[in-house]
């Protein structure tokens, strides 16, 4: 080979070959794992920990797995879990549980992080964390707060971390609860009970949202729908319980709307969430009225001021105007044991009705609603009446009660 050819291989061995720029991978760096802690309370463990993206891309299929050791270091539980998303250089506390076989104890833990893959992510929740409030007993302790949805988009399937910290910031207590939604521009109060190990100091909320809930689109309301209502609500308190009432109205003449979640914050004059309370309405029928009563419990010297009621339809099913359950013959009766609401419900459907849901709404003299209650009805007969009693939590005397009946599915006559 003469010269001139090896200069030619030379040039073409060293010569790198070009990249485009759509060729090149974002070097993705580590989670950084920051404090972790335990507590045990019987045969449960509740763990928390800090970890952190610093990478300035979102970052999905993140796993951890927690492995729970006795003193003798023998391993005495493990637990895998996913982190579905983390935020560009984001910061996040976790919190979770792992039930451990009778007259176990946890000596340490450990933690095994991997970090996912790049995500470009077109669209990122904004939810901020208002009004932490540490709420210690003699039977378990509590932290609340205000979760503020400060997109512009619906999120769904949230969870929130309550991590505990001791005067030193160890992590010394976790726990954790889900929201099932929260719309763009609103807030609602959370209330998670922590299990702890020594005196603490403070705690941390953090809210994080699962990525294909993020990725999904929400409930679609149908053109040329209307939105629910709460028409109004109302509360009493006698001492640390609470009755209070609301009423909730679906304004469509053509759709029946199905399982109505709802959640209720109360609050005291600070602001500050002392309680939370949810549940759901299986129908709705168009333009149908309902009163949902119930109540809650606060801690001793809590004083409610206000409450906020937060609710949403999980699908509108297309229906013609049909019959309600109607109440006749309301009274109420007032003796030793508490507030009775009783009364008849009349089916006006051809068929018998089974597991009918009641709810009582009681009001004042000056018709403000004061309390409720709720309760069930086995069996109602075809085109016939049951009797209803509704025990109601509403301090003080109620003067006018309302009695309201929901079926649990669509009727087709």
């Amino acid at each position: 080979m003469n010269a001139t050819a090896l200069e030619s291989l030379a040039s073409a061995t060293l010569r790198p070959t070009p990249l485009s720029v759509e060729s090149l991978s974002p070097i993705i760096l580590e989670l950084i794992l920051g404090n972790q802690g335990f507590a045990q309370n019987g045969n449960l463990l509740a763990y928390g920990f800090e970890i952190e993206n610093p990478n300035t891309m979102a970052v999905s299929g993140n796993e951890f797995q927690i492995l729970a050791y006795d003193a003798n270091g023998i391993l005495a539980g493990s637990k895998k879990e996913n982190i579905a998303l983390l935020l560009p250089d984001q910061r996040l506390g976790i919190a979770d549980s792992l039930r451990l076989d009778d007259n176990q104890t946890i000596a340490q833990i450990q933690l095994q992080i991997t970090t996912g893959d790049i995500l470009d992510l077109e669209v990122a929740p904004d939810l901020i964390v208002l009004g932490v409030n540490y709420r210690p007993s003699e039977i378990y302790n509590r932290v609340s707060g205000l979760l503020v949805n400060e997109g512009d988009i619906d999120l769904e399937d949230i969870r929130i971390s309550a991590i505990a910290y001791s005067r030193d910031s160890r992590i010394v207590g976790a726990g954790y609860t889900f929201l099932s939604f929260l719309p763009a521009g609103t807030e609602t109060g959370v209330d998670i009970v922590l299990t702890t190990s020594e005196l603490i100091d403070r705690v941390e909320l953090y809210p994080r949202v699962s990525l294909p809930a993020l990725l999904s689109s929400s409930i679609q309301r149908p053109a040329f729908s209307l939105e629910l209502g709460i028409l109004d609500h109302g509360f009493s308190q006698g001492g640390i319980e609470v009755g209070y009432g609301f009423l909730i109205a679906n304004p469509n003449a053509s759709h029946t709307l199905k399982n109505t979640e709802y959640r209720v914050t109360f609050f005291n004059d600070e602001d500050n969430v002392i309680a939370v309370d949810q549940g759901y309405i299986e129908l709705l029928v168009p333009q149908q009225i309902y009163g949902v009563g119930d109540h809650v419990f606060v801690d001793d010297g809590e004083t409610v001021d206000r409450m906020e009621v937060l609710s949403r339809p999980n699908a509108y099913v297309p229906a013609i105007p049909g019959p309600i359950l109607a109440a006749e013959k309301v009274s109420i009766i007032t003796d030793t044991l508490g507030t009775l609401v009783r009364g008849e419900i009349i089916n006006p459907y051809q068929v018998a009705l089974e597991n009918v849901h009641l709810s009582a709404v009681v009001y004042d003299n000056a018709g403000q609603i004061v309390g409720g209650g709720q309760d069930w009805i086995d069996h109602i007969p075809l085109a016939g009446t049951a009797a209803a009693e509704v025990w109601v939590i509403a301090p003080g005397d109620p003067v006018v009660a309302e009695l309201y009946a929901s079926i649990t599915e669509i009727i087709l006559e």
